[in-house]
């Protein structure tokens, strides 16, 4: 079983900026990815027989029920999977129809410390179960504004309103809580 992360323990913490190793082979850091608008990472690998494929794909309809990625914000997967290639990466998107949005990133990080450093940053805990040959997680989308976190959502989907909160909180805006 997984604690998942604590939204108000994270609030404003400094995410590393790590380097990426991008599908197309390209690198480049995270920041390059924040440095214009809000970011929001999920954390997924491509070689994964349970929840990431279908968040992936819940994930996506929620985006274009919201509308603007790229614009307003970008969309940034990364893998958690340091045997994920670029070909991996490219393979997961396709499956997903995102290859050629600019709206989308798909990356790995450049070394395992790096991966190390945000995974811990964010408290996000995966496991390597050896019997399923699989790792064990929980589904995760972080907003960051500017390279610190902002909020997070857990759990098998979020809604386009749950969306919607977490992007007006990565862009600085009131969000009224009821």
């Amino acid at each position: 079983l997984f604690d998942p992360p604590d939204e108000t323990s994270l609030f404003g913490r400094e995410v590393p900026d790590i380097g990426l190793r991008y599908a197309d082979g390209s690198s480049g850091q995270l920041s390059d990815q924040w440095a214009e608008r809000p970011v929001f990472v999920t954390l997924v690998f491509s070689r994964c027989a349970g929840i990431c494929s279908p968040y992936l794909g819940l994930l996506k309809s929620t985006v274009e029920q919201v509308g603007s990625s790229g614009d307003r914000y970008q969309m940034v997967v990364i893998s958690f999977d340091m045997r994920d290639r670029p070909e991996d990466l490219v393979a997961l998107a396709k499956h997903h129809n995102l290859e050629n949005d600019p709206g989308w990133t798909f990356a790995a990080p450049a070394s395992q410390q790096e991966l190390t450093a945000l995974c811990e940053s964010l408290d996000f805990d995966f496991r390597w179960d050896e019997q399923r040959q699989q790792y064990n997680h929980p589904a995760v989308t972080v907003a960051l504004r500017a390279g610190k976190f902002a909020r997070i959502s857990v759990g098998e989907e979020i809604t386009p309103g749950r969306f919607k909160e977490m992007l007006s909180d990565a862009r600085g805006e009131f969000v009224p809580i009821y």
